[in-house]
């Protein structure tokens, strides 16, 4: 028996491509809370979500996810928190 193994359709390949790029790019960065962001992405939306400590990483986030190739716009959905203190101050 002849197995036959079928591509995926490109859109899938073009949202893996993305999603990995952008992962990659979060998990380079210096910034710690950068590489805890998740993304997800559809037809050209590249939506992230999780928590960093300042509108300065939510911003540098977003400046550095939506220059990506395939990327049409970014919801950032990153809320900012700052740390707690380990001794509840």
């Amino acid at each position: 028996m002849i197995q036959i193994a079928v591509a995926p359709p490109v859109r899938e390949l073009l949202e893996q491509s993305v999603l990995a790029e952008a992962r990659g790019r979060l998990q380079k960065s210096t910034y710690l809370s950068l590489r805890r962001i998740s993304c997800e992405y559809l037809h050209g939306l590249l939506t992230i979500r999780g928590e960093v400590p300042t509108y300065y990483l939510k911003q540098l986030a977003q400046t550095l996810l939506g220059t990506l190739d395939g990327v049409a716009e970014v919801n950032n959905l990153l809320r900012v928190a700052a740390p707690q203190s380990r001794f509840g101050q």
